[in-house]
C-alpha cells in the first residue's frame, strides 16, 4: 500500500502534550461606532434631569408669584374703587342737601320738614317779655324768625282768653307753647326761656355782637354813658346787648322793643357755630336748667342750623300782624301758612 502524504498534515499539531489553544474571542468595538449604535448613558445624564426639574419648579413658582400679583392688584383696584365710590355718594349727598345756602340740615331738619322753637326773654325785674319764634325749613333751606307781639290773643287756662304776655308771666313755657301751637296750627316743638343774665352771657360766650342801633339807649344811672350809641356797626357786650334788647323809649310802640330783640337774637344766631357738638357745648356753658321740650343737645343742634343760615344770608326776620285787641291781622294767616305750614285757628275774629 503507497503511503500518501496528506498536503495538511502540516498544518496539524502533533502531539508533544501542550494544550490546544481555545476559541478566539472578539474584539473589542472599534472606538468609531457604527452611525445609530446604542452607547452607555453618559454619567452626568442624572444631574441633567435634576437641573430640568429644578428649572420647572422655578418657572412654575414664578408664574404663581406672577398670578398672585396680579390677583392682589385687582384687589387692590376694586377695594380702590369701592372707597371712591363710597366717597363720591357721600359728596353728592352733601351736596344735594346743602345747597347754596351753607350746610345741609341735620336729620331731624331733614328736607320737607320745619323746625320750630319759640323764644322768650324774660327780664329779672318786671313783668315784660319779648317772644320770637325760630323756624328753619328744611324744604326751602332758610330760616324765619317770627315776632309775637306781646298782646297777641291767646287760649288761657279754662278756654278763656289772656295775652302772650301775660301768659308767658303766669302760665309758664309749656302751656304758652300748647297754646301758640292752638293758635297757629302746630308745629311748635320746643321752648327756650332766655332770662336777661342768660342772654348777657351767651353773647359774651360768643364774643360779644355787632348791630345797627336804631336808638342811643342811656346807662343804669344818672350821669353814666349810654349803653348803646345810635348809628351802625355798633358792638355790643353782654351788658349792653341786654340793654337794647329790652329798651323801650318813652311813648315807642312795644313792637319797637321786640324788634330790638329780634335784632339781637339774629347777632347772637351770627356768632353761633355752626358744628352742632360746638353749638351745644355754648349751650352748656350757660348752665340753664333745660326745658324738658328742648334738651340742651338739640338746642344746640337747632341754633347750629340757625347760624348757618343767618350767616349764609338764609335768615329773615318777619313780625305777625296783631291788631290792637290781639286778633291776628290782615294776612296774618297767610304768613302763618308760609312759615310754619299751619293753619291759624282764632277763637274769634280772625282778621283775615
Amino acid at each position: 500500500m503507497n503511503d500518501r502524504t496528506d498536503p495538511y498534515a502540516h498544518d496539524v499539531p502533533t502531539s508533544t502534550g501542550q494544550p490546544l489553544p481555545g476559541p478566539r474571542t472578539a474584539p473589542d468595538a472599534a472606538p468609531d461606532a457604527a452611525p445609530g449604535a446604542a452607547s452607555p448613558p453618559d454619567a452626568g445624564g442624572t444631574d441633567d434631569v435634576g437641573d430640568v426639574i429644578d428649572w420647572l419648579k422655578f418657572s412654575a413658582s414664578r408664574s404663581e408669584r406672577r398670578g398672585e400679583r396680579r390677583r392682589r392688584g385687582r384687589h387692590r383696584l376694586i377695594a380702590a374703587a369701592a372707597v371712591l365710590a363710597v366717597a363720591l355718594g357721600g359728596g353728592i349727598t352733601w351736596y344735594a342737601l346743602s345747597g347754596d345756602d351753607g350746610p345741609a340740615p341735620a336729620a331731624s331738619h331733614g328736607t320737607g320738614r320745619r323746625d320750630a322753637i319759640v323764644v322768650h326773654l324774660r327780664p329779672t325785674r318786671g313783668t315784660d317779655s319779648s317772644t320770637v319764634l325760630l323756624v328753619d325749613d328744611g324744604t326751602t333751606r332758610r330760616a324765619t324768625a317770627v315776632l309775637l307781639p306781646e298782646n297777641l290773643a291767646v287760649a288761657g287756662d279754662g278756654g278763656t282768653r289772656t295775652t302772650l304776655g301775660r301768659s308767658v308771666v303766669q302760665a309758664g313755657t309749656g302751656a304758652t307753647r300748647d297754646a301758640l301751637n292752638t293758635l297757629l296750627g302746630g308745629g311748635i316743638t320746643g321752648s327756650w326761656r332766655l332770662d336777661t343774665p342768660y342772654l348777657e352771657n351767651l353773647v359774651e360766650l360768643v364774643g360779644g355782637i355787632t348791630v345797627d342801633a336804631d336808638a342811643t339807649v342811656p346807662g343804669e344811672g344818672p350821669g353814666d354813658p349810654a349803653a348803646v350809641v345810635r348809628g351802625p356797626g355798633r358792638s355790643l357786650d353782654g351788658r349792653a346787648a341786654v340793654a337794647y334788647a329790652t329798651y323801650r323809649a318813652a311813648g315807642e310802640d312795644e313792637d319797637r322793643r321786640l324788634a330790638r330783640f329780634g335784632q339781637v337774637l339774629h347777632a347772637v344766631l351770627c356768632k353761633i357755630p355752626e358744628d352742632p357738638g360746638a353749638a351745644t357745648g355754648t349751650v352748656e356753658a350757660l348752665a340753664q336748667i333745660p326745658d324738658p321740650s328742648l334738651p340742651e343737645e338739640r338746642l344746640g343742634a337747632a341754633l347750629a342750623h340757625l347760624a348757618a343760615r343767618a350767616r349764609h344770608g338764609a335768615y329773615a326776620t318777619v313780625a305777625l300782624p296783631v291788631r290792637p285787641d290781639g286778633g291776628l291781622g290782615a294776612g296774618a294767616a297767610g304768613r302763618v301758612h308760609e312759615v310754619l305750614g299751619g293753619t291759624v285757628h282764632e277763637g274769634g275774629d280772625t282778621g283775615r
